[in-house]
């Protein structure tokens, strides 16, 4: 047996596996869908119908993410070939064991650069991290001031037009302002204390952080986020943080639960810990609004071959990238200082 102290469970990639999110055999030129970002009102008939305005239907706008790939090879010398060729499971049980291992490192990788920011010059695929840039205004709420450009559009409020009655994100918008817009909030604000002698901690502040979120996720597009993972270490503090008589419960069945990955509930949610997620920040997601689109029929693909010298090589590859329906459906929660 193999002792793998270097390996962590790829969490978000098993979350999108277990909830379907992954989708394969794509080969367009892009990865491109269209976005409603415009909500017409009825107007009340004060007089002959004819008086009612009439607007060409342009509602949408379109996102285009570009595919990405990455590749690792790996090489059996034919002296290893060699040994143990009496018996006849000495290869195939040789290779199994390479691809079952770089197969794993593979997806530890992905699960890595689900978090990182595709628009910078590392080429990473587009993972949680492209769309939620700020300019580090200051805000009326516990909020920071989203100015980030996800799918070649702009997560600055109202930079699609619109209205916006009062403060972001409590206030009154029509779609046009925030429908790209993610809810990036800083969990260590004051306000979320529970008590007011305490300090501004992820234990002192989770609970309340966490609701404010969900609460103006549903109130401003409608969604009710399913999953929440953050740091394991914001995980123990949660857990600390609750007396006897408020714990977390184990989530005693759930799609995530079955592929092996433990989860506890807390007002509906699952709250998912990984070890890859950037310390002191949760992200809430709407996981029906994620897909991990791959252009080949599996997430890695493995492809063998034997050179000239008999040396069997194994290259695996992934081509693909990660949509977000829109920024404006998940939620960021980050310590600010």
């Amino acid at each position: 047996k193999v002792a793998e102290p270097i390996y962590r469970q790829a969490r978000l990639l098993g979350i999108l596996r277990a909830k379907r999110r992954i989708s394969y055999n794509h080969d367009e030129d892009d990865i491109r869908w269209r976005v409603r970002y415009v909500r017409r009102r009825p107007e009340v008939i004060t007089g002959p119908v004819v008086s009612t305005p009439f607007l060409a239907p342009v509602r949408h706008k379109t996102a285009v993410l570009d595919w990405r790939g990455y590749a690792l090879g790996e090489y059996i010398l034919p002296i290893e070939q060699l040994k143990g060729r009496t018996k006849e499971t000495a290869l195939p049980r040789l290779l199994d064991d390479i691809v079952r291992s770089v197969i794993e490192d593979f997806e530890l990788f992905i699960s890595e650069i689900l978090y990182k920011d595709g628009n910078t010059a590392e080429q990473h695929l587009h993972g949680l991290e492209s769309m939620f840039g700020t300019d580090n205004t200051s805000m009326v709420e516990p909020v920071l001031n989203p100015n980030d450009t996800y799918a070649g559009l702009s997560t600055v409020i109202g930079a699609y037009g619109g209205t916006i009655k009062g403060n972001w994100p409590v206030g009154s918008f029509t779609s046009e302002a925030i429908f790209w817009t993610p809810l990036i909030e800083k969990w260590n604000d004051n306000r979320f204390k529970r008590n007011p002698n305490e300090e501004a901690t992820w234990e002192n502040n989770g609970e309340k952080a966490i609701r404010y979120c969900t609460t103006w996720l549903w109130a401003n597009q409608s969604v009710q986020p399913d999953v929440i993972i953050m740091h394991p270490d914001m995980l123990r503090q949660l857990k600390d943080s609750l007396t006897p008589y408020r714990q977390l419960q184990v989530t005693p069945k759930s799609p995530i639960v079955d592929l092996g990955i433990q989860t506890v509930q807390f007002d509906g949610l699952e709250l998912v810990d990984d070890p890859n997620c950037p310390v002191d920040t949760a992200y809430v997601l709407s996981t029906n609004k994620m897909e991990l689109m791959s252009m080949q029929s599996e997430l890695i693909h493995v492809h063998q071959d034997i050179d000239r010298y008999r040396t069997k090589t194994l290259f695996f590859d992934f081509y693909g990238n990660m949509r977000i329906e829109s920024p404006a459906f998940l939620g960021k929660l980050v310590k600010v200082t």
